[in-house]
């Protein structure tokens, strides 16, 4: 069975005006990812933080 390829991890920076829910659907991802990659707990994010998305 073949392997699926590797996964690329980006590294986004977050700008003002940016939900987790706007990123999510710029980068084809689900905002349940987002959290889970970066082990956020709640919603709130903050311009400059970076955040890791695999695509």
């Amino acid at each position: 069975m073949a392997k699926a390829p590797a996964q690329k991890k980006l590294v986004y920076t977050v700008r003002r005006g940016d939900t987790l829910f706007t990123i999510a659907q710029r980068y084809k991802v689900l905002v349940r990812e987002l959290k889970k990659w970066n082990e956020l707990k709640g919603d709130a994010i903050q311009v400059g933080q970076q955040l890791v998305i695999y695509k």
